[in-house]
């Protein structure tokens, strides 16, 4: 496996409750390669899963894959605890997109998860069909998302075919989800979001950021750290693939060891804004 493509595979694999990522894909089966990795710890770890599919082969491709990719761990599960759907059934019931539906059926599939037993959901959406439906009802619906999932035992990623979109809705996209993946040229890359700063900008840059504090720490070369925010779940540990970040009594702290790398895996992860990469859209 690559360098790049294991990073793509960190990145969806350590998604965490809330995260809601997006992917850009060009064929089905990069785009059923990494959503296996995808499920595969939610498996391992007792999750349910929902996989709305473009439909065709993709459901046979994807038992396939994500069985393979178990046996070759050493695990016993198997992929039963995915259910597989295809979107016309999920999205486009009676043929039109009613977003308040689905945003109500996602919320009723997770009470459900919960309640038979399951730690919680993991979920994604293949967009293919957007043309049916117009651009900014989609965009309001994937911000709704945003809103929904905070709090739930929920996570998603939704995927779009790269064939049906342009510069400006992929930006639309990408703006409306922690973290964006696609690949170009055989390569997978990573786009980080940050919301954008609220006029008045304050004199300052702390105080721009909703939800920090004006008291984080700024280290030249490395992400702002505001301890005062962090729970010490030790996520943005795990993914610091240059152990720069550690737990001090249990609050976050960077003990430099090496050069910040800047792949912004540890504020994707970071569900309490503890962590800032001072930066919009970076291209790992």
């Amino acid at each position: 496996m690559s360098q790049n493509m294991a990073n793509a595979v960190d990145i969806v694999s350590e998604a965490r409750w809330g995260s809601h990522y997006c992917m850009f894909y060009q064929s089905q089966d990069d785009l059923i390669n990494l959503l296996a990795e995808y499920f595969k710890p939610g498996i391992e770890n007792g999750e349910r899963g929902i996989w709305v599919t473009s439909g065709g082969s993709v459901e046979e491709k994807a038992r396939n894959i994500l069985n393979q990719k178990l046996a070759s761990s050493g695990k016993k599960q198997d992929c039963s605890q995915i259910e597989f759907i295809r979107y016309s059934d999920w999205y486009l019931q009676d043929g039109t997109f009613r977003p308040q539906q689905v945003l109500k059926s996602w919320i009723d599939r997770t009470e459900m998860a919960l309640n038979q037993g399951y730690r919680g959901l993991r979920v994604t959406g293949d967009l293919c069909w957007l043309d049916a439906t117009d651009w900014q009802t989609l965009m309001g619906y994937e911000s709704d998302v945003n809103g929904l999932i905070t709090g739930m035992n929920l996570m998603a990623i939704c995927s779009y075919p790269l064939e049906k979109l342009h510069a400006s809705r992929m930006l639309d996209v990408i703006s409306r989800h922690q973290v964006g993946l696609g690949k170009n040229n055989g390569q997978w890359h990573t786009f980080k979001n940050v919301p954008p700063i609220k006029t008045p900008v304050p004199s300052k840059p702390d105080e721009a950021i909703p939800g920090k504090q004006a008291h984080g720490i700024s280290t030249p070369g490395f992400p702002v750290l505001y301890p005062e925010n962090c729970t010490g779940c030790g996520d943005c540990v795990s993914v610091c693939s240059t152990g720069n970040l550690y737990l001090d009594e249990g609050r976050i702290a960077l003990k430099m060891v090496g050069e910040c790398d800047w792949c912004t895996y540890c504020e994707a992860v970071c569900l309490t804004q503890a962590i800032l990469c001072p930066f919009e859209i970076e291209l790992v």
